[in-house]
């Protein structure tokens, strides 16, 4: 069924949009809330909670992509329940979040309340500046939290190569924020 479709049915309020859009986009919520949270079972609340989320939404809202829409309320609810989970137990592993915090300024200052226009805007520039390829590993990495072994299989890579197209990204965008002021 087309988004468009199932968008109209959240707005007349028909409980089949949520099973629409399970069919359609289930896996891939599933696979970005485990990217992050590797437990099945916490994937799988965040992939109902993103319907739920959806379906409250829903109107005002009217996404014209709902598979990236799904996936923002995806990958934010995963955030959220990573964060409450690790605040008790500190894992040793490095998420791909905690990778960027080099290059990203700290969100508790006022100041980035006001410069998180001019941040998104430089962010989506650097993104405009990369080719397709380093694009794509970017965002799988650190927007849909895969990890390097995936990012490389998927694209026929290394994993070491991967790693070092990620260090040089993130070298250049601490530059490019450092430069503009915002880091």
């Amino acid at each position: 069924m087309e988004d468009r479709l199932i968008v109209n049915l959240y707005l007349m309020r028909q409980e089949e949009a949520i099973s629409h859009s399970q069919s359609k986009y289930g896996a891939l919520l599933r696979s970005i809330a485990y990217a992050v949270l590797s437990d099945r079972e916490d994937a799988a609340e965040c992939e109902n909670d993103t319907y739920y989320t959806a379906w409250n939404k829903i109107p005002p809202d009217r996404p014209t992509l709902l598979g990236a829409y799904l996936s923002k309320i995806t990958r934010f609810l995963a955030l959220n329940r990573f964060t409450k989970n690790s605040a008790a137990k500190r894992v040793g592993e490095t998420t791909p979040l905690e990778e960027l915090y080099e290059c990203i300024p700290s969100p508790d200052t006022v100041e980035a309340h006001l410069e998180e226009g001019a941040l998104k805007e430089v962010i989506n520039g650097f993104l405009r500046s990369l080719d397709r390829e380093k694009r794509c590993i970017f965002i799988k990495r650190y927007f849909y939290m895969a990890s390097i072994a995936n990012i490389a299989r998927e694209l026929g890579l290394s994993e070491s190569g991967v790693k070092v197209q990620l260090f040089r990204m993130r070298a250049s965008l601490k530059e490019i924020l450092l430069k503009e002021g915002l880091l």
